[in-house]
């Protein structure tokens, strides 16, 4: 192998690439455009921030009137009062639902408009409330017609569990509530009994009542906290997943298609012939068709991370930090990966055309089924399992674990050394499968 001759190869053969308006197409404009498709529909502006519901109300709860059970309880002075007062619980919920920063309420006066906004999924929540939701939480169990709606599936599954969630916390509150005002009546009628002392529990019979009851209208005391990760919690770390992901999506099919078009093109060209009368050998050929790819691959990597830092991008690299260097390391990687395969399927085409072809459509097939592109845990399990196994995903998501999820270095060390093993096997396979694409023209 003589560097000289290679760095020949390499340059002539970048200087043709870069006059193929096809391949700058494909290289650098549709991986800027797949960029911008991601930050702005498949993640729209709106992703990251606070979500507003929709949720109409129409309040039927006539109250506590003409309960006059409410009038002792009032004047007993007792927490129960503040059940059985002549207000009533569902403008209770009504105004909790309209302080809260989430909701937008709208109120209705019929169920039937009620209805049909949400059958045209102009509300995301609607609630019917009914006439005697406050004698029932009072004095039993309440019943509440809670309606779901959305554009698509999805959104209806992510209203329908804010909407269990926010009811749920919303009668536990009301059950803690209720046992306050059973321990207050039972403190009422109870006299001196309730202050007696249990030594064998250490408490009087007022905390025995107030504990057991206590535990249960709330058993279990959840604490639920939110630590997703940032990466897929914040808007510009999701544009930066997709910028790394239109980089391993451009190696991909730009690899392929560079290794599987490297000998047959030349040979379309008739340079293959005078190359080797020339003197040049197949490893000269191969390492200046491997440089030549790289120095686009170079050029077409910058150009999509300065798209995606224009679209609003975080992405965390550093020349300072010697952990940061992993990644163009592993884009080289992943090229030399994508190359070598390229280099095996010029074994089974026969004309430019045809690799080109074959290495874009499979370039792409396998951005979209590998992890790279479309995020694994969206994948079916099948391909779940292909991306966990597939050498090329395991470098961009070591590109990814550094510029996006800010990894520690000591937990990449496993992943570096995978990558780099089937970077060197996928070598020996694409050097044997280069020579033998040459021996099929010409005597070497």
């Amino acid at each position: 192998m003589r560097l000289g001759k290679a760095l020949a190869i390499a340059i002539a053969d970048f200087k043709s690439l870069w006059r193929e308006r096809v391949v700058v197409f494909w290289c650098i404009v549709w991986p800027v455009i797949m960029v911008i498709l991601g930050a702005y529909i498949f993640t729209p502006p709106e992703v990251g921030s606070r979500v507003m519901f929709i949720v109409g109300v129409a309040n039927f709860d006539e109250g506590f009137k003409n309960i006059t059970l409410a009038t002792w309880f009032n004047t007993a002075n007792t927490s129960l009062a503040d059940l059985l007062k002549e207000s009533s619980v569902g403008q209770l919920l009504v105004d909790i639902l309209k302080n809260m920063s989430d909701f937008k309420v709208i109120e209705y006066n019929s169920t039937e408009k009620l209805f049909a906004d949400l059958e045209k999924a102009r509300l995301d929540i609607g609630i019917i409330i009914p006439s005697n939701f406050s004698k029932e939480i009072a004095f039993g169990t309440a019943r509440l017609c809670v309606y779901v709606s959305g554009d698509d599936p999805r959104e209806v599954q992510i209203n329908k569990g804010f909407a269990q969630g926010f009811f749920y916390q919303f009668s536990k509150e009301v059950a803690v509530n209720k046992v306050k005002a059973i321990v207050k009546s039972f403190e009422l009628f109870g006299g001196n009994y309730t202050e007696v002392f249990i030594p064998e529990i250490n408490m009087t019979v007022k905390e025995v009542v107030n504990r057991s009851l206590m535990g249960l209208a709330n058993p279990v005391d959840v604490i639920v906290e939110e630590k997703t990760p940032q990466a897929i919690a914040d808007r510009p770390f999701i544009i930066g997943w997709y910028t790394i992901g239109a980089i391993g999506m451009t190696m991909l099919y730009s690899g392929l298609t560079f290794g599987a078009i490297a000998v047959v093109i030349e040979r379309e060209m008739g340079r293959l012939d005078r190359m080797i009368s020339a003197g040049v050998r197949a490893s000269d050929l191969f390492l200046g068709k491997t440089l030549s790819a790289i120095i686009m691959m170079l050029i077409a990597s910058i150009t999509i991370v300065f798209a995606g830092l224009g679209v609003g991008a975080r992405i965390l690299w550093s020349p300072l930090n010697p952990r940061d260097w992993l990644v163009p390391l592993n884009l080289f990687l992943a090229l030399l990966m994508t190359t070598s395969i390229g280099f095996a399927l010029s074994l089974i085409v026969k004309s430019s055309r045809a690799a080109s072809s074959l290495g874009t459509i499979l370039g792409l097939l396998l951005s979209f089924t590998s992890g790279i592109w479309i995020p694994k845990f969206m994948l079916p399990q099948p391909l779940k399992v292909f991306a966990d196994v597939f050498p090329v995903t395991w470098a961009i998501d070591t590109v990814r674990a550094v510029m996006i999820y800010n990894e520690e270095l000591s937990n990449l060390i496993t992943m570096q050394i995978k990558v780099i093993i089937a970077t060197a096997a996928l070598m020996v396979l694409g050097i044997v499968a280069y020579r033998k694409t040459i021996a099929k023209y010409v005597e070497i």
